[in-house]
């Protein structure tokens, strides 16, 4: 009788590691097929079309201030690129942000939801560059932002990435390149120090 357990439980192994390993497989390429902004997308810009750039415009704030950030989008390639002209926070520029404790900071605020028109999106020149500052910190005069109240060190990485599929950005570029993202800037610093 004993034999027979084990028999029965090694050949029931398989088939559950099996239906396992099947379900993480399915997980992995429905998570690499829709969402904007999967895990297997990071190499969107394998030939490097755009650079992003992100600038605290003073590396030194004082708790409460507003903190703004400048991003730039240049076309580093030799050929014309779809961009989307917005740059908006959230779901065109998408931050990753550590607090001095290690910890990713909150967003706070609404998420806004905007959908883009046809007149959103320009072909970018190679060389050209747009540029636009953004507070990116939550307060009471922004409806939305990140909570940077925590007096110390901050690491900001910038993310530039489009919503829409690739597909549909192909088809709008025409002879543009279309680059969907992630396209990421360099980490930068920012530090708040407490009220006098």
């Amino acid at each position: 009788m004993t034999e027979t357990r084990v028999s029965q439980l090694s050949s029931t192994q398989p088939s559950r590691a099996s239906c396992l390993f099947l379900t993480a497989l399915i997980c992995l390429f429905f998570s690499c097929v829709f969402p904007a902004h999967a895990p297997c997308q990071t190499q969107a810009d394998p030939n490097g079309y755009l650079r992003l750039e992100a600038e605290p415009l003073r590396s030194t704030a004082q708790q409460g201030e507003p903190i703004s950030v400048r991003f730039r989008l240049t076309n580093a390639s030799n050929t014309p690129v779809l961009v989307n002209r917005h740059l908006r926070l959230f779901d065109i520029i998408d931050l990753q942000i550590v607090g001095p404790s290690g910890q990713r900071v909150k967003w706070c605020g609404r998420i806004p939801e905007i959908i883009d028109t046809p007149g959103a999106f320009v072909a970018l020149a190679p060389g050209a560059q747009i540029e636009k500052v953004l507070i990116v910190s939550c307060d009471t005069k922004t409806k939305w932002g990140y909570e940077l109240a925590e007096p110390g060190d901050y690491q900001v990485t910038a993310t530039y990435s489009l919503p829409q599929r690739l597909a549909d950005l192909k088809k709008a570029a025409g002879a543009a390149a279309a680059v969907k993202g992630p396209v990421s800037a360099k980490p930068v610093r920012l530090t708040i120090v407490p009220k006098p």
